[in-house]
């Protein structure tokens, strides 16, 4: 046909679908036709006007996906040509922009007006740096699962790293790990600095200095547009097209958010983990957030919490009620023997307030003229401690024992275990947490009082 020009071309060029198109024109509806025509004027890609004739050819043939790969292939040129894939996808790209073509489910065609109408309030939704961030959170916390954590003490205590973004605690834990998006006006490297000088103030944090992305910030955008245009057009639809819109709307949706969660991951496994001045290990296969923060987790927490072997046990209720009810200490095993908190004086074996777990409790109560039990876990459960709730209260039981401690609750104080209602100050874990704790100055024995009359 003299109008498709192909008999003026070399040898071994192809019939391409758009001039199938060009011959086919008047068969097709005329409200595709208009929009190809202007096509030309509103899009500066050379291949801009034969994809979108492609493109409105093969909508019509069930059998074959409007892919960019498909699109490609109806519009290789020569037998011998190269492959035009690359350029369709950034002609695709060019168009959708524009949107004088639409993609849904992965596959193109051109739009009828209830899209168009669809496209134009889509790509009129900006979203605002609040807006960025907001969708920024989202994503870590939804990468932040599961929650990463790491133990000590062949298990007995496990640590979660809480992650904390833009001065809030996203997700809630034990060891804070502050992101720091770096902003693309920001040098990475001297921002990284600056962060690693705060580790060093802040020895008990990671922070962790994410990478600036342009995919990322398209992919958050994209998320925005459509979550916005569902909630300013999902309302309201009502007939097929319009329902339709709002299913596909909503599976871009998805996608969008998988593929900033993927793109907030890949920021940050290429960013700079620190703790205490210094970058940590986050592995050399890491290729996901929580991977990379359990790995140095597990290496940092010796760092963070170096006091944890002083009572890295986490003992049961039965040896805390031997402890409570025991008329000889030296029967006694478990955490008791594993800490070696008794000692034999005189024959007879008592508590041995000097060990190293016993003297830290008993200087915290000094310190504070008394102690709650409630304030005893919370600040021996924090660094440089990290004791389980279990140990805190197995030590102070000791003291107790050991009649150290003088135990009030209720108004009613206690010297020692004797009295039976001593021991639920320490089973129950809600009363013990409401029980003060002071020291306890025994009186003076007749032989302590000869042995200082000695000194005179």
């Amino acid at each position: 046909n003299p109008q498709s020009g192909l008999a003026d071309e070399g040898l071994g060029a192809l019939v391409t679908l758009d001039r199938v198109y060009d011959l086919q024109s008047n068969n097709i509806d005329s409200q595709y036709r208009g929009k190809i025509s202007d096509i030309g004027a509103k899009a500066s890609h050379a291949l801009a006007v034969p994809v979108a004739k492609a493109i409105c050819l093969l909508q019509f043939v069930d059998q074959v996906p409007v892919t960019e790969r498909n699109i490609a292939v109806v519009l290789h040129p020569r037998v011998d040509g190269d492959s035009v894939e690359s350029e369709v996808q950034e002609a695709c790209r060019h168009l959708e922009e524009r949107n004088l073509i639409r993609k849904a489910d992965g596959q193109y065609r051109i739009p009828k007006p209830e899209e168009e109408d669809w496209e134009q309030v889509r790509s009129q939704q900006a979203p605002s740096a609040q807006d960025r961030h907001t969708l920024l959170q989202e994503a870590l916390r939804q990468n932040w699962d599961p929650v990463p954590s790491a133990s000590l003490g062949n298990g007995v205590k496990s640590f979660k790293a809480a992650l904390h973004f833009r001065g809030s605690e996203v997700v809630k834990g034990d060891v804070p790990v502050k992101v720091e998006r770096v902003d693309g006006s920001e040098d990475f490297d001297s921002r990284a600095e600056q962060l690693r000088q705060d580790s060093q103030q802040d020895t008990n944090t990671f922070f962790w200095a994410m990478r600036q992305s342009p995919e990322l910030d398209r992919a958050l955008g994209e998320w925005f547009r459509s979550q916005k245009v569902i909630d300013l057009k999902g309302r309201d639809a009502s007939g097929k097209g319009q329902v339709q819109l709002v299913s596909e709307e909503r599976r871009k949706l998805e996608g969008y958010r998988q593929e900033a969660c993927r793109l907030v991951d890949q920021a940050l496994v290429q960013g700079q983990l620190l703790l205490n001045g210094g970058p940590c290990n986050t592995g050399a296969n890491a290729s996901r957030a929580v991977e990379a923060i359990r790995e140095a987790l597990g290496d940092g927490l010796a760092q963070i919490y170096e006091r944890f072997g002083d009572a890295a046990v986490s003992p049961s209720s039965d040896e805390l009620n031997k402890l409570l009810s025991a008329d000889n200490l030296k029967g006694l095993t478990g955490s008791i023997e594993t800490l070696r908190l008794c000692k034999d004086e005189g024959g007879q074996w008592v508590i041995d307030a000097n060990s190293a777990a016993l003297q830290a409790v008993l200087n915290r109560i000094k310190t504070k003229g008394g102690q709650s039990g409630k304030e005893l876990t919370d600040f021996f459960g924090s660094a440089p401690y990290g004791w389980t709730l279990d140990a805190v209260k197995f030590l102070v039981a000791a003291l107790q024992v050991g009649s150290h401690l003088k135990a009030t609750h209720s108004a009613q104080s206690y010297v020692g275990t004797s009295r039976p209602e001593v021991r639920p100050l320490f089973t129950n874990n809600t009363t013990f947490r409401a029980t003060s704790f002071g020291l306890h100055e025994a009186s003076l024995t007749p032989q302590a009082v000869l042995e200082a009359s000695l000194l005179f």
